[in-house]
C-alpha cells in the first residue's frame, strides 16, 4: 500500500490564492473558505485517508473550490489551479 496523498496547509492554499489574484482581477473575499479547503486536501476518518490516490482527490478539491467561492471572481480557474498543484505536490 502506498502513503496516501498530501495535501496543503491553509497557509499554502492562501499562498496559491494570493498568486493567482495576481493574475486574474479577483481578490480573496472568503479566508475561511481557504482553510476548508485545506481541510478538504487531506480528509481523513480515524486516521483512515478517504482517498487512497490523488486524482480522486484533485477532481473532489477542485468541486469543494466552485462551491465554497473563496475568490471574488474566477473560481473555476482557481479551482484548476488548485487541483493542479496538489497533482504536482504528490508527483502527478
Amino acid at each position: 500500500m502506498s502513503a496516501p496523498p498530501r495535501g496543503l496547509s491553509p497557509e499554502q492554499v492562501l499562498a496559491i490564492a494570493d498568486a493567482f489574484a495576481e493574475r486574474f482581477p479577483c481578490e480573496v473575499v472568503d479566508y475561511s473558505a481557504l482553510c476548508a479547503i485545506a481541510g478538504a486536501s487531506s480528509p481523513r476518518f480515524d486516521g483512515f485517508p478517504v482517498f487512497e490516490t490523488p486524482e480522486p482527490l484533485a477532481a473532489h478539491l477542485s468541486s469543494i473550490i466552485t462551491r465554497l467561492k473563496p475568490l471574488s471572481a474566477h473560481n473555476d480557474e482557481f479551482a484548476t489551479i488548485v487541483a493542479r498543484v496538489l497533482l504536482g505536490l504528490n508527483a502527478y
